[in-house]
């Protein structure tokens, strides 16, 4: 990233792909992953981006628009907080 900077390129923004600690997960070794994601994911988003967004790890793949404009959907649960 510090190559990118030093010769005048700023990124739009960062997205952080299948990630699990983007999303919920009770088996433990998923959650161990999750952890470990937290670090690298706090970097991206404090230090090297002012637009960040991180997409869970989804069940199936999400082909076609309508499956990825839904990524963009935020969830009644979290839009409510």
């Amino acid at each position: 990233m510090d190559s990118f900077r030093g010769a005048g390129i700023e990124p739009w923004g960062w997205i952080v792909n299948s990630s699990l600690a983007a999303g919920e997960t009770s088996h433990p070794l998923l959650k161990k992953r999750a952890m470990s994601e937290q670090e690298q994911i706090s970097r991206v988003q404090n230090d090297l981006s002012k637009r960040f967004a991180a997409v869970p790890m989804q069940a199936n793949e999400p082909v076609g628009i309508e499956k990825l404009r839904g990524l963009c959907e935020i969830p009644a649960s979290d839009a409510a907080a």
